[in-house]
C-alpha cells in the first residue's frame, strides 16, 4: 500500500512537471512568454534559446497592411504563434495545439485547457457565451469572438483552428 501511495505522489509530480512545461494561453494578455505590447528585442530575451537560423522570431515580416499609419508586422515562429506588430506586439495567434523548441514539445493551452483543435463546445464550457459570432466568409469559418475577455476562436465545423488574443475591448 505505501509503495502504491508513492507511485501515486510520483505521478502527480510528474503530471506538475509536464504542466510546467505548457505555454499557457492568458486572454487579453499573453501566450506563454509573449505578452501584448512587448517589444521584439524583449520576446527574443525572454523566450527560449532556438537553433541557428530558426529564431524565436525571424526578422522577415510580411507587411499585412497599415493601421493608423503604421505598419503592421506578421512574425511567425515555427508556424504555431503568430505575432502581429504596430510596433510592439498587438495580437498573439495560435495556429497548432503545440511548439517545438530544440526537440521538446510544448503544449499551448488556454483556460479549461482549450487548445487548437479543441470542440465549440469545450470553447464554450471554459469561456462561457461568447460576445458576438462572425461569419468568415468566403472560408467557411466562424470566429467566436470575446470581446472584454480580449480572445477569438476560429472555428472550421466544430474544430478550433486558431486562437487569437488581442487587448480587450471594454
Amino acid at each position: 500500500m505505501k509503495r502504491f501511495a508513492i507511485f501515486l505522489l510520483m505521478l502527480g509530480v510528474l503530471a506538475q512537471l509536464a504542466r510546467a512545461q505548457d505555454w499557457t494561453i492568458a486572454p487579453g494578455q499573453a501566450v506563454g512568454p509573449i505578452k501584448l505590447g512587448m517589444a521584439l528585442s524583449d520576446i527574443e530575451a525572454k523566450t527560449p534559446t532556438f537553433p541557428q537560423g530558426k529564431g524565436v522570431l525571424t526578422r522577415k515580416g510580411q507587411l499585412l497592411g497599415m493601421n493608423n499609419g503604421k505598419k503592421i508586422i506578421k512574425y511567425t515562429r515555427y508556424g504555431a504563434v503568430e505575432v502581429q506588430w504596430e510596433p510592439r506586439a498587438i495580437a498573439i495567434n495560435i495556429l497548432k495545439p503545440s511548439i517545438n523548441v530544440n526537440g521538446r514539445e510544448f503544449n499551448i493551452v488556454g483556460p479549461g485547457g482549450v487548445r487548437v483543435g479543441s470542440t465549440l463546445q469545450n470553447v464554450q464550457t471554459a469561456m462561457g457565451q461568447w460576445d458576438e459570432a462572425r461569419d468568415l466568409k468566403p472560408q467557411k469559418l466562424m470566429a467566436y469572438v470575446y470581446h472584454s475577455k480580449g480572445i477569438y476562436f476560429v472555428v472550421n465545423g466544430n474544430k478550433v483552428q486558431s486562437i487569437n488574443v488581442y487587448q480587450p475591448t471594454k
